[in-house]
């Protein structure tokens, strides 16, 4: 046989740290001038600052946890509400919790969720309140108030 033909083995690496998403456990509250996030994360108070990575933009935060037990962690809003200012933050790590406060750019002004629908999503959601508010009794169709042609 060749020594050519014949398939060299394939290499072994060492497997890559896993990144988790988070995109449950974790809720949201405001107030008059605050936005606060609440992130669900096990040990969370054992991460150190050089682990973390914050960058927030005035309609969007990512949150990225490098190397925390053994997986990295990222969490992101692309389209926030509303929009923030993003040199007023704090984060702050409790036992099994991550808190970030985003100060709004519009006090007063209430975000009725933690990120803008988008267009698609906005006309779904139309539609089908338009859908749950048609009545076949009352429709009278579609009525031309004049003829263009005689």
């Amino acid at each position: 046989m060749d020594k050519d033909n014949i398939r060299k083995p394939i290499k072994t690496e060492k497997a890559e740290i896993p990144t988790c998403y988070i995109n449950t456990g974790y809720a949201w509250n405001q107030t008059d001038r605050l936005i606060t996030l609440y992130l669900t994360l096990e040990n969370a108070i054992t991460i150190s600052d050089e682990q973390v990575m914050l960058c927030i933009e005035t309609q969007s935060i990512e949150l990225n946890i490098h190397n925390h037990n053994g997986k990295h962690y990222k969490f992101r809003v692309g389209q926030l509400y509303g929009a923030v200012i993003p040199e007023y933050h704090r984060i702050r790590f409790k036992q099994h919790k991550i808190i970030i406060n985003l100060k709004k750019a519009v006090e007063s002004k209430e975000w009725t969720s933690l990120r803008r629908m988008s267009t698609y999503n906005l006309l779904n959601e139309m539609i089908r309140n338009v859908d749950n508010t048609y009545d076949e009794k009352t429709d009278k169709g579609f009525e031309v108030p004049f003829c263009l042609f005689d």
